[in-house]
């Protein structure tokens, strides 16, 4: 339990399946997470002590000991290198626990938002261009600075990201992606062309 308290805790809400050591694969969703261990919400409560595999949506695989039984399912610690464990805080970091209720942001957002306040262009349908500053971004949308708004709707392509326009604001626009890259790093190479900075 000692690594599970180490590392601050993200309630969050994501799908999960995870197998017990007789090879049973079992449905489960996450209560919180940590680099250190995660809470699930699950009908199923492994033997403590036994070696859990689960692979969580936005996540990926998972492994470690069950340590506890909760009222509403069970938590193991995870068992990984430092390397995995940094790139967990890091795919945390996009999940932020500040303001939630009821284990959702407080603006109904699904993700984490992140400032980055860098240049970019948007291209349009008909291939003109129009320069922005990604003010911030999510895995599932940017808020973009620019001196002329297209009109909600309009389909955008931002570095390799597609997505459309759901909504102006004092500042710019606010895109929704069409597809949800698999991680932080792969937003980042695909609308900046970077690593995101952690």
């Amino acid at each position: 339990m000692k690594d599970m308290r180490r590392y601050p805790r993200v309630p969050i809400e994501l799908e999960a399946r995870f197998m017990t050591p007789d090879g049973q694969e079992h449905q489960a969703s996450v209560r919180d997470i940590s680099a250190g261990g995660v809470a699930f919400i699950s009908e199923i409560r492994p033997e403590i002590g036994s070696r859990i595999i689960a692979y969580v949506t936005d996540i990926g695989r998972l492994e470690g000991l069950a340590v506890r039984h909760t009222s509403t399912g069970f938590a193991i610690e995870i068992d990984a290198p430092a390397t995995k464990r940094e790139r967990l805080i890091e795919r945390l970091n996009w999940h932020s626990s500040g303001g939630q209720t009821n284990g959702g942001p407080a603006d109904g957002r699904r993700f984490m938002r992140v400032r980055v306040d860098h240049s970019a262009c948007i291209q349009l349908e008909d291939g003109s261009e129009i320069a922005c500053t990604v003010i911030d971004m999510s895995l599932s949308g940017a808020s973009l600075g620019v001196s002329v708004f297209p009109p909600i709707g309009t389909a955008v392509q931002v570095g390799r990201m597609r997505g459309h326009v759901v909504r102006h604001h004092p500042h710019g626009i606010a895109v929704k992606f069409d597809n949800i890259p698999p991680t932080p790093g792969s937003l980042s190479t695909r609308l900046l062309g970077t690593e995101p900075q952690v």
